[in-house]
């Protein structure tokens, strides 16, 4: 088996092999894993959010002159990590591109 990072990708080799022997691009095979990748990091922000948002209650009698609702805090912590887990699906879409479609038809 490929590395853990490329767990996902791998799985569905002959799923992009199928893709890219139809005529799929490899902008259409990029673009296909980075929305998967986008959907799941979506779902891990809406859950931290409301995990840090009920968290504040407990931090705030530790934290001195500081609003721990700060808006601003939490979009850049948003954003950083929305581009960490973009940035991470990135690598395994761009090897996805190179899949050979015989090779992956004929692996299953």
């Amino acid at each position: 088996m490929e590395k853990k990072g490329y767990l996902t990708t791998a799985l569905r080799t002959a799923e992009i092999g199928v893709r890219i022997a139809l005529g799929a691009s490899g902008a259409d095979v990029v673009r296909a894993i980075l929305l998967r990748g986008f959907k799941v990091a979506a779902a891990g922000l809406f859950v931290g959010v409301a995990v840090a948002l009920v968290a504040v209650r407990v931090l705030d009698s530790f934290l001195y002159d500081t609003s721990v609702r700060d808006p601003l805090s939490f979009t850049l912590a948003g954003l950083f990590l929305a581009g960490a887990a973009l940035t991470a699906s990135y690598l395994p879409a761009r090897r996805a591109t190179k899949v050979d479609p015989v090779e992956a038809l004929r692996a299953d």
